[in-house]
């Protein structure tokens, strides 16, 4: 098995090499085609702006900067897309169902009626404007209002209380009917989802390696559509600008869907699983707000789009002031600030005060205040939600690392965007190779064992985070040189059966050896064909030579009955089920009969019958037990 790109799973030779050959060709390279493209698409627009405005208006020009902008971008997304099919990111044909189908219909549904809702209402208060009347607001809209927050807030205090209530039944009944009705919307929001994530997050550099690369492509792509948005005839300019905001969206979701693997992979305490959906190779949260930040140029030129668009009668300037404003960047962007000012997200103390904007540049007519709302909800809503996102995932980052160094250390791990500049620490470049601190390596947390050997099966063997990972595990761990070599032979890709034996049985003279390692080298074999013989032996180890112990317990469970990495074998299963029972008739651990219950279920034929017996004299003996602890 191979961790291949992103932290994905390769599970045979044949998706390795797929992964490596198949690929539509190099991304970087794709990446600077499009930032070169874009770039000479905007130099030429405006030269051609500046230097022969009169083309501007002319039919073959419009059609020319239209083809000249898909072909742009259109090649590299296709090339991109190409690849995440290749990669099992997105299906091969367009109709086909979204790999990952997250978005519910029910969701959908919601957020459809609520947009409808938001857009009916102010489509009559326009209209109410356009005709000088007031848009009154009734009083039994007020009572909805107050009865719907109520109902929420019910909702969440007594819901879980009232779960099996006849009117929970019918309400989940009836969320369930609206699931299935929108499960079509749902599929679709899912699939453009991926689109963006898979397609558009790449194309623009966000999934590179190195920061810099990431920054000057991710620039190199906003920039030119602020450039094009500008100097290209209205409405065309409006294509670049909504490109950027698109580009913006993706890396935006690329972000959230890396912090939800980073946070899958620290409540799972398993960061190659095969639930990853991208991996946290990059942390794209730096990324996320510049190119946030970059709407405070995009959303001046949308508007002065719009209005040229408009004839130039959306918006116009104060008496006193010349009409050359309205073609003045600068004036359209202290526009957009005095709007922002007016409009702090959820407060509107403008209205509340009467303010009034002191910009040259205002409203005159009803249409232009959809631009205004539009405008401000897109801020409202961009700039806070990624700006509390940010301050809560650094909230909880330091809350990790606290629970990391307390002294009773109830985390084994780190988080992934911390852990390589923690364990880098622990080591330092020493006539030309990376050497331990051995005072830091000491004072260091105990780290989790399989983590570590994870760290050094995918780490450069001459970098600082192998140098570090072998470090902890010698310090922490019985990790001399032949179950280091054990280890190392176990996590390779391809295995040399005699190579392994020839390990187990140096590992095995040597005597040196901790539970943690032979679980590693349990679970790196597990599913590999020709080495049955020492996973049997490695178990056998397990439970004849390693005293009981509750970590122990954990192995023996995780071995009979874990869905992610019980063993293959059935004759391996077996070996465990007595000292798991003795363990139970010690503990009365209820996580043992959990274990044993799926053993039960889901195990071989020879593990269900040497398991069903001891699992009636455990539910026997808790029967037995619960009167007695009734009556106390």
């Amino acid at each position: 098995m191979e961790f291949g790109r992103n932290g994905a799973v390769l599970r045979t030779d044949e998706d390795a090499e797929r992964e490596h050959s198949a690929r539509p060709g190099n991304d970087v390279d794709l990446c600077v085609l499009s930032v070169t493209s874009l770039f000479g698409y905007a130099a030429l627009v405006a030269f051609s702006r500046a230097a022969y405005p009169e083309w501007a208006l002319t039919p073959v020009y419009l059609l020319a900067v239209c083809v000249g902008f898909v072909c742009a971008i259109f090649p590299v997304a296709c090339a991109f897309a190409s690849r995440a099919v290749v990669e099992h990111e997105l299906p091969e044909r367009l109709g086909c169902p979204p790999r990952y189908q997250h978005v519910g219909g029910g969701s959908a549904v919601a957020a459809l009626v609520i947009l409808a809702i938001v857009g009916l209402v102010v489509v009559r208060a326009a209209d109410a404007l356009g005709k000088s009347n007031e848009f009154n607001i009734p009083d039994y809209w007020g009572d909805i209002a107050i009865t719907f927050v109520v109902a929420l807030f019910a909702l969440a205090i007594f819901g879980p209380r009232l779960s099996g209530t006849a009117p929970a039944r019918m309400l989940r009944s009836f969320t369930e009917r609206v699931d299935q009705s929108g499960s079509g919307l749902g599929r679709i929001v899912s699939m453009i989802d991926s689109w963006l994530v898979f397609i558009v997050a790449p194309m623009v550099g966000v999934t590179q390696k190195r920061t810099r690369v990431r920054y000057a492509l991710l620039v190199g792509n906003l920039a030119p559509c602020c450039i094009a948005g500008w100097f290209l005839p209205a409405p065309t300019g409006l294509a670049p600008i909504l490109w950027a905001m698109v580009v913006i969206t993706a890396v935006a979701r690329r972000w959230a869907w890396v912090e939800d693997d980073r946070e899958v992979a620290m409540l799972t305490a398993n960061f190659s699983s095969e639930k990853l959906r991208v991996g946290f190779d990059e942390d794209l949260s730096d990324e996320t707000l510049w190119s946030y930040l970059s709407l405070i140029a995009l959303l001046p030129i949308a508007m002065y789009q719009l209005n040229q668009w408009g004839g130039g009668h959306l918006f116009t300037v104060r008496p006193d002031v010349p009409e050359s404003r309205l073609t003045d960047f600068w004036a359209w962007l202290t526009f957009y600030g005095t709007e922002l000012a007016k409009s702090i997200p959820f407060v509107d103390w403008s209205e509340i005060y009467s303010v009034r904007a002191g910009s040259d540049i205002v409203m005159s007519q009803p249409a232009s205040r959809h631009v205004i709302f539009a405008v401000r909800a897109i801020t409202d809503l961009a700039f806070l939600a990624v700006l509390l996102q940010s301050l809560a995932i650094s909230a909880r980052t330091r809350k990790q690392i606290e629970l990391f160094h307390a002294p009773d250390n109830p985390l084994d791990r780190l988080d992934p965007f911390v852990e390589p500049t923690e364990l880098k620490r622990l080591v330092k470049f020493v006539d030309g190779a990376w050497q331990p601190v051995e005072d830091l390596v000491t004072a260091f947390p105990k780290y989790n064992a399989f983590r570590l050997h994870e760290l050094r099966k995918t780490s450069d063997p001459t970098g600082p985070m192998y140098a570090a990972a072998t470090a902890l595990l010698r310090e922490f761990y019985e990790y001399a040189e032949p179950v280091e070599k054990l280890a190392e032979i176990a996590g390779a890709k391809v295995i040399d059966p005699d190579k392994l034996k020839s390990a187990w049985q140096r590992v095995i003279q040597a005597g040196t050896y901790d539970l943690e390692t032979l679980e590693y080298v349990r679970q790196a074999l597990n599913w590999k064909s020709r080495v049955e013989s020492t996973r049997i032996a490695v178990v056998r180890t397990i439970v004849e030579i390693i005293e009981p112990s509750p970590e122990r317990t954990n192995v023996l469970r995780r071995i009979l009955a874990d869905p992610h990495v019980r063993d293959s074998l059935g004759v391996v299963q077996r070996l465990v089920i007595d000292p798991l029972f003795d363990d139970w008739n010690t503990s009365k651990d209820p996580r043992i009969l959990k274990a044993f219950e799926r053993a039960a279920a889901s195990g071989s034929n020879d593990t269900k019958e040497q398991v069903q017996p001891l699992l009636s004299i455990m539910h026997a003996e808790n029967a037995a037990e619960a009167p007695a602890e009734t009556d106390a």
